[in-house]
């Protein structure tokens, strides 16, 4: 299993000062800064229950992540001319 950074950074878009914003639901979410992801992890499990499954699969495709759907236009082109 990832460490839960990655996981957290792959699911949520981190909004600054602890705000998240899910990139399945687009719910928002809180997290101390320096807690670590425990709140973060507690939404995953509780209202995606396969998302251990869909991190697996995203991770082992070359595929981009904006090919999934949650991808913001505006990161997509921020990271586009890596």
């Amino acid at each position: 299993m990832a460490p839960n950074r990655e996981i957290c950074a792959f699911f949520y878009e981190d909004k600054g000062q602890g705000d998240y914003r899910c990139q399945l639901r687009g719910t928002s979410r809180k997290q101390q800064v320096g807690s670590g992801y425990s709140n973060l992890l507690s939404h995953l499990t509780s209202t995606h229950p396969d998302f251990e499954e869909t991190y697996r699969a995203s991770v082992a495709t070359d595929a981009p992540l904006s090919s999934f759907g949650f991808v913001s236009e505006a990161t997509q082109h921020r990271y586009q001319w890596l």
